[in-house]
Parts: C-alpha cells; structure tokens; sequence
C-alpha cells in the first residue's frame, strides 16, 4: 500500500514535488520532510484588502443542489455517489467498534479540505484543480448543503492552491500557499487577505476565542498569527516540528499535528501543544502519525492520518483507531477532515482520487 500511494504521489505531483526540492529538499503534497527554516526575521509578512482580480461568487453552476437528494444533486453538478456502505463491527487495525453509514461523492478536482459550518449548514471544500504547490489560479471551494447536495461547485474560484480552511459565523478562511483569504459566507466575496512573504506552503488556519487566526506552514516549519488589517505575526519557527500540519486552538492552547517526511511514509511525526500565553512548546512523544487534520470532538479529537485513517486523540493523550478507510478501498488517501457535530459526520477529502467521503459515526 505504501508503494502505491507512493507511486501515485509522483506520477500526480511530479511538479509539484520539484518546485518542494527547491524549497528544502523535500517531498510532499499535504507535508513535507522536516526541512529547517530560515531565519524569522526574513519572513516579512503584509496585509491587503481584498483585490478585484480574485475569486468570484456566482462562477458555478446555479441550478446544481436544487434536489434534496443526494443522487439528484450529484448528478446535476458533475458528482456522483460511488460508494454507501455500513462499517464493519470492528476494522482491522482498528481497537474501537467502527459502525456507520459511509457515502463517497466523485468528480472533485484534488480536493484538500472539508469545512463544517454550522451557522449555514454548508460542507466548504477546497480544490487544488492544477498542480500542487503550484499558483496557477486554478483551484476553487465547492459548497454543499447539510444533505450533501451541491449547492455551487464553484462558489469561489481563482484559488492556487487552496488547503485548509476554517470559519467563524460569518467568514471563511483559505489558506493558500502564502496567503490566507477572508471571504464573507453569505456574498462570497472577498473581505481581506494577509500574504506571509516567503512562506513554503501555508496548510490548515485554525481559529483563536479573540477571533485571531493562527496558520501553520508546513514547509516553513512555521506557525503564524493573523489579526484584522495588521500584517501576519510569526509566532513559532522550529525544526522540531517535522512538518506543522492541522491545527486546533482550545483556550490559549494551541494543538499542533505534524505530517512529516512523504518521501518515507513509514517515518512518522508527532504532535504538540503550544501554550499560546508562555510560547512553551511540548511535544506529544506518544502520539505518531502521518496527520493531516484535526477537529475537536467533545473532550478529545478527531485526526485523519494521510495514509487512509480516521483517528481520536482521547482526553489521555491516547490515539486509537476508528476506521481504516483505504484499507477498505474506500479512498486513496485522507486530507484534511471537518466535523458536523451534530450529525455525527465526518467529512474527508481523497487528495489523490477526487472524491470526498462522508462517514456517519453515530
């Protein structure tokens, strides 16, 4: 398995992979290897009001999720449904039951991350659509309603390479390379955007109770703090941190997952927790994966490691396996996932097969 993702890595991101090489010397699509970084002092930031030559609103098809049904809606906006399938009683690999109701939507274009806003019951995804890494304004975020209909395929495109994404009632936040968007959810237009010059590859924004956005960059080695109509602030640079990945901030508590080296997939990364008023940072030592995202579920969370699986971190700092979805063939690997609560659903994009899966925990 581990050979193939491989091979499927490079034959899809073959560019992608050379533009990393030149950053550091490494390899990655959602992480790269623990490339050192620079000097903090050289990553001058800016901040920039919204531009008119970005993302529009209005670009997908309008008549696309008018159907309450899932297959209706899929079939009018170019996804399908592949898969719907019960969990198994207990996954191999896994040490928790896995029951629950799994559905995989098809025709996405690399689609990186899956946001659950509640206010407006949308699924946000992000498709990178060119080359990774690459700003060849290609990429764009789907909208779906709370049944999983498309609702706009193209709600905002003119993207990069869009990753994470993450939102407070009234905007979503996109990272993109080096820059992070505001876009207003109810006119998707855009509201702000903050570039952080020299960064390698800005991942997953996490949101602070002050409404701050901290951004990880992963080839940077870096985490950075964003606050309205002020330049980006560098708040971490570190080695250590073996590719800074999905983030989550729970009182000044900010949760670090790391993706680590792609050009070994046996070699795993850890997770951290950074104290956001003493700037202490601990590492995990037992927690190891090949994380990609992360979301708050109750008093623990949930993890997806890119590698195909669903996982929860426990209030122990205990990781257990809920349900391994590429080794059901299911997907081919497991981006950045989003989490509506009250559902009980778990959406995952499939980076490297253009789908989206859907799984019903409850």
């Amino acid at each position: 398995m581990v050979s193939l993702i491989m091979n499927m890595l490079s034959m899809r991101f073959g560019r992608a992979f050379t533009l990393v090489l030149g950053l550091g010397g490494t390899l990655a699509a959602c992480g790269d290897d623990a490339a050192e970084g620079g000097d903090s002092g050289s990553m001058e930031a800016s901040s920039s009001t919204a531009g008119a030559t970005l993302g529009t609103t209005g670009s997908g098809d309008a008549s696309s999720g008018s159907s309450s049904t899932t297959d209706d809606a899929a079939t009018t906006s170019g996804l399908s449904e592949t898969t719907s399938s019960p969990g198994p009683e207990s996954t191999g690999g896994s040490d928790t039951e896995a029951d629950g109701e799994v559905t995989v939507l098809e025709g996405f274009s690399t689609p990186e991350s899956a946001h659950w806003h509640a206010a407006s019951e949308t699924w946000f995804i992000s498709n990178i659509a060119g080359e990774s890494g690459v700003p060849d304004g290609e990429g764009w975020i789907t909208r779906l309603d709370g049944e999983l209909a498309v609702t706009q395929m193209q709600w905002f495109d003119g993207l990069n390479s869009p990753a994470g994404l993450v939102s407070n009632e009234t905007t979503l936040f996109v990272a993109d390379i080096d820059r992070v968007l505001a876009i207003d959810i109810v006119t998707g237009h855009l509201d702000e955007q903050w570039t952080v010059e020299g960064a390698g590859l800005l991942n997953d924004p996490a949101l602070h109770a002050d409404r701050s956005v901290y951004v990880s960059d992963t080839f940077g080695q870096a985490i950075h703090r964003l606050e309205p109509g002020t330049a980006p602030q560098l708040v971490l640079q570190d080695p250590q941190l073996g590719g800074p990945n999905g983030l989550n901030v729970t009182g000044d508590v900010l949760t670090i997952v790391s993706t680590g080296s792609f050009t070994d997939f046996e070699e795993e990364a850890s997770a951290f927790r950074l104290d956001l008023v003493t700037d202490g940072l601990t590492e995990l030592p037992e927690v190891r994966g090949k994380f990609d995202g992360i979301e708050p579920d109750g008093d623990g969370y949930l993890l997806t490691d890119f590698r195909g699986s669903l996982l929860r971190l426990d209030a122990s700092e205990q990781l257990h396996v809920i349900r391994d979805f590429v080794g059901e063939g299911l997907v081919s690997s497991t981006a950045d996932l989003g989490f509506d609560a009250e559902r009980g659903r778990v959406g995952i994009p499939d980076l490297l097969g253009d789908r989206v899966l859907f799984y019903d925990m409850d």
